[in-house]
Parts: structure tokens; sequence; C-alpha cells
């Protein structure tokens, strides 16, 4: 879990779209990312149940693109 302060949504997604790309290569190692951006300083669980539930959604988009690797 990373938690960012004081980053604007447009930077919060550029720094998650770069960490995405590094986290998808599938001749080295690979990593679901799961993100959410909130600026209203609501709980903390509800962020991470959120950002968890995107990085589930990440990871089944790896396995549609790669089937082969799902049970290796």
């Amino acid at each position: 879990m990373v938690i960012v302060e004081n980053c604007s949504k447009d930077m919060f997604n550029k720094k998650v779209s770069e960490l995405k790309k590094r986290a998808n290569d599938p001749n080295n190692v690979c990593f679901s990312v799961g993100s959410f951006h909130n600026s209203s300083g609501s709980d903390i669980r509800y962020s991470m149940r959120i950002a968890d539930e995107a990085m589930y959604k990440d990871k089944e988009e790896y396995y549609v693109k790669y089937p082969e690797r799902k049970y290796r």
C-alpha cells in the first residue's frame, strides 16, 4: 500500500499509470495495481477497500490477457 498526500488527481493518475506500466512486464515480475484518489479525506478503510477492488480487477484483466499464467 502506498499513500500519497497533497497530490492532485491528475498527478495521482499519472503516477498510477507509470506504476502500471512498470508492473506489466510479462518477461519479468508482474503485479496488480489498485488505486483510489480521495480528495475528501474520508475514511481510510473505505479508500483501501476501493483500491483493493481495483487491484483485483487489474489482476483479472492480466489473466484474460495471459490465461496460461493463471495456474503456474
